[in-house]
């Protein structure tokens, strides 16, 4: 019961994100957000394939009592992680001119802070499935609970305070970062049995994370692709319109 209202919370803000973000921002704006957003969704299948694989992996840890084990396989993945988001992040930036004029975007600086808002996020994920292996649901659904009204603050504040799309993307930046203070704040005691100095192994193998990241990898295409491919062929009003509809 707990989750079920925590998810519906955040399915009732993420709705009213939506209606406030139509009335706030110009259509062209509106379609260049969602746009934005669909490619969020399709570049975060890495982190939600991890999420996935982490919590079995932390449930097994749990049913042997290895709190060791969990420990290490959080410190892993970590440092893995940053250092690959560092480096998609630099492939990123990179690519942001594309980016731009495939989406026909006016400016660079929403897409460059859309990747700075994914970075952000990577860790987030992981404190969520050590959260979820360790069954640990009363913090589990405040997280899930707060995900929404998180979003719709931070990224309202800023489109108010004048910033537009550039502002709705600082809001996701923000957003993360207070999404992952929150989530760490209840996974310390179970991260700190150990002295986080277990030594580094494979946690999880390539064959576990491979056939669950295509899954995602597909539904993500299949379900966001759209708006990205009405930004590059629609005039940018139009655009806006299949957003909103």
């Amino acid at each position: 019961s707990l989750l079920f209202i925590a998810s519906m919370v955040t399915n009732v803000f993420n709705y009213v994100f939506q209606i406030v973000m139509g009335r706030l921002l110009t259509p062209v704006e509106y379609g260049l957000m969602n746009s934005l957003l669909a490619l969020l969704m399709i570049m975060s299948v890495p982190v939600a394939t991890l999420l996935m694989v982490v919590t079995r992996k932390t449930a097994e840890y749990k049913a042997n009592k290895d709190y060791s084990g969990i420990s290490g396989l959080y410190r892993v993945v970590n440092i893995r992680i940053l250092l690959s988001g560092l480096f998609g992040l630099m492939i990123y930036i990179v690519c942001t001119p594309y980016i731009q004029q495939y989406l026909n975007a006016p400016s660079v600086m929403p897409i460059i802070i859309l990747g700075l808002s994914i970075f952000t996020a990577l860790a987030y994920p992981i404190n969520i499935a050590v959260l979820q292996g360790m069954q640990d649901y009363k913090w589990l659904g405040i997280n899930q609970g707060m995900g929404g009204p998180a979003k719709f603050i931070f990224c309202v504040l800023f489109v108010l305070a004048g910033f537009s799309v550039n502002g709705v993307m600082a809001g996701l930046v923000v957003s993360g970062l207070f999404m992952w203070l929150l989530s760490y704040i209840p996974i310390r005691k179970y991260i700190q049995r150990d002295t986080m100095n277990s030594p580094v192994t494979d946690h999880i193998s390539f064959f576990q994370v491979f056939p669950v990241f295509l899954a995602n990898l597909a539904f993500a295409v299949l379900t966001q692709a759209d708006m990205v491919l009405v930004s590059r062929y629609f005039s940018a009003h139009d655009a806006g319109m299949y957003a909103s509809a």
